[in-house]
């Protein structure tokens, strides 16, 4: 089983940089575009994980994946986020004495688990925001979040993701 992970916290930074600004330029635009591209432009400063918690949560304690993902050859594709703009957004306008308007960005780098389903299971803080009261903030909005979920040769697998979410800024 594979996840993406960030390789490389500079590069990281300048390219959640570079989707923040750009995602302020592509706001008019359909959704599903913004989705692409915020995709396309973190996906670029990702690699293989190395590091994902190595216990599953307890729903999945007996899981296992299909036999087809055992083949390394087989066809994959990584977990998209479906309503990351709307969990960004609540961290910003439920918690203003955290993330008062206008005020910076703040990223932590979570865990995802993913059920074949897309809802998440489970949440893991992988690296700080720098704020511990942030960091329980990202770990709420975490675990609203919906994916697509991993699919290794068409069929939906569950499994540990590796992702940022970034909080602040305005709404």
């Amino acid at each position: 089983m594979r996840s993406l992970v960030i390789a490389n916290e500079s590069k990281v930074s300048a390219a959640w940089s570079i989707t923040v600004h750009t995602m302020r330029i592509v706001q008019p635009l359909v959704p599903a575009l913004r989705l692409a591209l915020s995709t396309l432009v973190l996906g670029g400063c990702a690699s293989a994980a190395t590091n994902p918690p190595a216990d599953l949560p307890a729903a999945y304690v007996r899981y296992r994946p299909p036999a087809v993902c055992a083949d390394s050859a087989s066809a994959r594709s990584a977990p998209i986020p479906q309503n990351y703009d709307d969990v960004r957004r609540w961290s910003v306008l439920t918690r203003p004495d955290v993330f008062p308007s206008k005020g910076p960005v703040h990223t932590a780098f979570l865990w995802y688990f993913i059920r074949e389903d897309g809802r998440t299971e489970e949440v893991r803080l992988w690296q700080s925001s720098g704020s511990s009261a942030m960091d329980d903030v990202a770990l709420e909005a975490g675990r609203q979040m919906l994916w697509q979920p991993l699919r290794c040769a068409g069929q939906a697998v569950a499994t540990w993701y590796g992702h940022p979410i970034a909080m602040g800024g305005t709404p």
